[in-house]
């Protein structure tokens, strides 16, 4: 039978570990209960019956003192989290400052339990900082961000450059920035430019980001192909929209000074035949 541990006894090592071997990297309780754990000669013998020194001289090199900031402490619990829920998760820590000021020297700190709501939307962890000789406790709270992988840019694209599967590369956001107009399949950008300006590089995008590249440029002579069965015109007009093929775009006839609508059938062309007849 495994032999339970008592937590008080966990906290008083703890203790030692700090007056004996100095300072020692940032570790779990449950870390340090599995070592006592394994360390012990032999699992029927209580551990209440071992020297603290004698659990302590089996660690094999003691580790570099080193003082502790508020980032560290904050990936230590984003490690543990990831490593029970997946890498795609992120904590947005509510804001906290270190116990005992600014001044005050964390030289070691363990994270005791963390605990996660059912929804997995929120986490608190219970964390003890060594500084100087005293032992305080803190409760920290956040956010769990579930992360999502959308295609991105690996260099900046300016319009009139067209995307291609070299220039995209991953990235993460986070879930809730998702909707119906996030670009989530590289083929959405494969072959398009951005609709102005340029786009930046490892930033999400969204449909409005980009388009086909234009076949007609808002301002620009195109020519106009009017063609019936007995006739073929082709006269030169103003574009008063962009357009892409198969688009309906107005035009300017200079001629005239009337505004007619044409059908885009190619670059810096467009058609101004009438529709074919329906067959009922």
């Amino acid at each position: 039978m495994m032999n339970r541990v008592n937590p008080s006894l966990v906290v008083t090592i703890f203790a030692f570990l700090v007056l004996f071997m100095g300072q020692v990297q940032a570790i779990t309780l449950r870390e340090i209960m599995s070592s006592l754990t394994s360390d012990s000669p032999k699992a029927e013998q209580p551990l209440e019956g071992k020297p603290v020194k004698a659990i302590v001289a089996q660690k094999e090199n003691p580790f570099a003192p080193q003082h502790f900031s508020n980032k560290a402490v904050e990936q230590k619990i984003q490690q543990e989290i990831q490593g029970k829920y997946g890498d795609n998760i992120e904590v947005r820590f509510a804001s906290w400052r270190l116990p005992g000021g600014r001044s005050a020297i964390v030289s070691q700190f363990i994270v005791e339990e963390i605990e996660v709501n059912p929804q997995r939307t929120k986490t608190t962890a219970l964390v003890h900082f060594q500084i100087g000789d005293q032992l305080k406790t803190l409760k920290i709270r956040g956010r769990l961000d579930h992360m999502i992988n959308v295609p991105a840019l690996n260099r900046p694209v300016h319009y009139g450059d067209l995307i291609t599967k070299d220039d995209i590369s991953w990235t993460k956001i986070s879930g809730q920035k998702s909707n119906r107009f996030l670009i989530t399949n590289p083929d959405d950008l494969i072959g398009r430019q951005p609709r102005a300006g340029f786009l930046k590089v490892n930033v999400p995008l969204y449909k409005r980001d980009v388009e086909f590249v234009r076949d007609i440029e808002k301002g620009s002579l195109v020519t106009a192909h009017y063609k019936t069965a007995r006739l073929e015109l082709l006269t030169k007009v103003r574009a008063l929209e962009h357009g892409h093929k198969g688009e309906s775009i107005r035009i300017l006839n200079p001629d005239t000074n009337k505004i007619l609508y044409g059908v885009v059938i190619g670059p810096g062309r467009v058609s101004l035949s009438p529709l074919p007849a329906v067959k009922n």
